[in-house]
């Protein structure tokens, strides 16, 4: 089979959304859309996303926002369902540092827009939350202890929240894992396949049959440290949340599980950090048994997740490969340094951590 068919065939499904390149909106056009929609002069700056297009929106007197595009094949209620997240969680933890969704001239949280061709797109402005990627610091206990913390409490204030569109096929939604057995030959690396067969062979052993039995509701389901942020002046404590673009209708364990993925280091003790960052989740929002059994298997299929899309988008999307690639390397390290040391290791270690911090 030629690359070529083997891209087309994996296209479809809960990756439709992935492998649809819609034309670029040009500054200029930008820029008209915040004249138009928002009623000030500005200047945009393209940013950097997987699928949708976002510009950094510069008003003359100097404040900034973000405008977000939708990819023209997006099914608009997506959307909607970002900025009513957004909205309701404003509405019921004010606190928590998530962007505010910025009204229309029309008082509206978003609009639509035909981009002169045949695209009709949707669109909404956020507020711009100001800090660095989590990525670009230093991994210390008391970053992860606090990051946890924070997890936890979007998780609750996303509770009591629901939307028709919450139920859409993602590829990065973890309980789409199985599909992901199609992408695997698109892996460069031997070990790196082999290893991510391994984990997707056991979430559909042991995994997948019992994730509806889980606690569910609306997650983040993209808690990597380029969508975490923090004040360069104050490292160890985050200030923002971003890129609520993935959002999904999952179990709740599955955003502990895509941020504590990102968290194994190649230390002489590599799940620390995992072990400070779960233990602080567990004392606000207590893990029932089965979520903290499962927990491993979870953060296993998220390195496997990311070096199969990866792989595939990057050999798809060349010219966007960089990009792509951001977290590559994080998965790759996570996936080998968890197959060296065991996975009964690493359950022991959460088990250990959740223990302590109930005083047990």
């Amino acid at each position: 089979m030629s690359a070529e068919t083997r891209h087309e065939r994996v296209a479809s499904g809960p990756a439709a959304i992935l492998a649809v390149h819609s034309r670029d909106i040009t500054n200029a056009e930008a820029e008209y859309i915040v004249r138009q929609r928002y009623g000030f002069n500005s200047t945009a700056t393209p940013l950097r996303s997987e699928r949708d297009q976002n510009f950094l929106v510069t008003s003359t007197d100097g404040q900034q926002s973000v405008l977000k595009l939708s990819n023209a094949s997006q099914d608009e209620r997506l959307c909607w369902f970002q900025t009513r997240a957004l909205l309701h969680i404003a509405s019921v933890a004010p606190s928590l540092p998530v962007p505010r969704v910025l009204p229309t001239l029309d008082g509206e949280s978003r609009f639509w827009w035909n981009d002169g061709e045949t695209d009709r797109r949707t669109g909404f402005m956020l507020e711009f939350l100001r800090g660095v990627p989590v990525a670009e610091l230093p991994q210390t206990p008391a970053l992860a202890a606090r990051t946890g913390k924070l997890t936890a409490n979007l998780g609750r204030a996303l509770r009591g929240f629901f939307d028709p569109a919450a139920d859409h096929e993602l590829l990065w939604d973890l309980k789409q894992a199985s599909h992901l057995t199609e992408y695997l030959p698109f892996i460069q690396d031997d070990r790196n396949r082999d290893l991510s067969r391994a984990a997707i062979d056991r979430f559909r052993s042991h995994v997948e049959h019992r994730l509806p039995a889980l606690r569910g509701q609306v997650i983040h389901n993209d808690l990597n440290p380029h969508n975490i942020l923090a004040d360069p002046s104050h490292p160890e404590t985050p200030s923002g949340i971003i890129d609520f673009g993935d959002m999904v209708f999952g179990a709740l364990i599955n955003d502990v599980a895509v941020a504590a993925a990102y968290l194994i280091t190649p230390e002489n003790d590599p799940f620390a950090l995992v072990a400070t960052f779960v233990a602080a989740y567990h004392a606000i929002t207590p893990f029932e048994p089965d979520e903290l059994d499962l927990l491993p298997d979870l953060i296993a299929t998220r390195y496997a997740m990311s070096c199969a899309i990866t792989d595939w988008r990057a050999a798809r999307y060349p010219e966007n490969a960089p990009y792509i690639r951001r977290n590559s390397k994080g998965a790759v390290l996570g996936l080998r340094t968890l197959a060296d040391h065991g996975r009964e290791t690493l359950a022991r270690r959460l088990a250990e951590a959740c223990e302590l911090r109930a005083g047990k």
